[in-house]
């Protein structure tokens, strides 16, 4: 859209001209307003100033308007055009130290726990007699089972709760998905199934009894410390999951509704 046009569509005067009203050729630098800039250019032409046509100046998108100032950075800034989420970066890197630190924790505690104790205990005391294929084979099964169980109770802490099953550092969120729609404590019956695995396996009665130390260990862990402090976190929503689901003996189906 022109800027400088005579009021009657001819060529009008120059600058100094279309002010004080006069009329000469001139080739004076004329002022263009174009897109909010100023460009300075020459031309031997006569125009005359209108004022009034600033009116009608139509800017395009994304071009500032003649009378705001553009942003200007020091040189040197960077200037990011498409700044990132701090959210999703946060989300983002708790996920990550919640999957190492529950790959930590699996090899520090079921591993030590299920795993090097049963091995060390057995090892140190004298088998009562060879046990059978078919106690052997049930044995397998519960190890099995047990390291199922315990790989996707893990999973869901991290990935879901965005946290460990350590007390250090505990779920942002509730899980009470999958495996903890039947029982209470997975991970602790889990940790249970794999020592009497063993001690099927092996036939000792020393690995029962280690096994029987520890289930006592966890529920009285459960009942002074889990437990207030789940409830204390989480309110009416651990509430409602722990009249729904059992602590410790699982449910033959999921409880569908937690409410």
């Amino acid at each position: 859209m022109a800027l400088f046009r005579t009021l009657n569509g001819k060529p009008g005067l120059g600058f100094r001209e279309a002010v004080s009203g006069q009329r000469r050729f001139s080739t004076e630098p004329v002022i263009a307003l174009a897109s909010g800039a100023f460009q300075l250019q020459y031309q031997p032409v006569r125009v005359q100033l209108n004022i009034l046509a600033l009116r009608d100046v139509q800017l395009r998108p994304g071009r500032a308007s003649p009378t705001q100032a553009p942003t200007t950075y020091p040189r040197g800034t960077p200037v990011s055009r498409s700044p990132a989420c701090p959210q999703r970066d946060n989300r983002g890197m708790r996920k990550f130290l919640a999957v190492a630190g529950s790959a930590v924790f699996f090899i520090l505690a079921p591993g030590t726990v299920a795993g090097w104790a049963p091995w060390w205990i057995s090892r140190g005391s004298t088998p009562t007699a060879e046990p059978a294929w078919p106690f052997r084979s049930l044995g397998f099964a519960l190890v099995a089972a047990g390291v199922t169980i315990l790989l996707d109770s893990f999973a869901r802490f991290a990935l879901q709760g965005l946290g460990t099953p350590a007390p250090v550092f505990p779920t942002r969120h509730l899980v009470i998905t999958g495996l903890y729609r039947y029982v209470r404590n997975p991970i602790y019956v889990a940790v249970v199934a794999v020592i009497l695995g063993q001690s099927l396996c092996r036939g000792s009665v020393a690995v029962v009894e280690y096994g029987a130390v520890v289930w006592l260990a966890f529920h009285l862990f459960e009942l002074v410390y889990e437990e207030p402090t789940l409830r204390a976190k989480y309110g009416a929503e651990y509430d409602r999951f722990c009249r729904a689901v059992p602590r410790w003996i699982p449910l033959l189906r999921p409880a569908s509704l937690l409410n």
